[in-house]
């Protein structure tokens, strides 16, 4: 079971994800963290506030290797990455 502050940050990085491909904007780590940077400036609940920022702490931890697909080694094949949002898989 996951702590209760992964549940909520799991839950802002689906709300910023959500509003993005409701949006049909791309998504990306640079999109992600911009849609989630407006939703701090908006939000004034202090645990939300934290969840938010941790969030984003965890989305500038990702280096360039985890960008979306990339081409496969026979390069006619897309090889996509799995990413967990917090620290258990579930």
């Amino acid at each position: 079971m996951l702590r209760s502050n992964e549940k909520v940050i799991d839950i802002a990085i689906g709300e910023a994800l959500l509003s993005l491909l409701k949006e049909n904007a791309d998504v990306n780590n640079k999109t992600l963290s911009s849609r989630l940077s407006l939703f701090l400036q908006a939000e004034e609940d202090a645990n939300k506030r934290k969840a938010i920022l941790d969030a984003l702490i965890i989305l500038s931890s990702w280096s360039d290797e985890h960008e979306p697909s990339e081409l496969g080694p026979d390069s006619r094949t897309i090889q996509p990455k799995i990413f967990h949002f917090s620290a258990l898989k579930h």
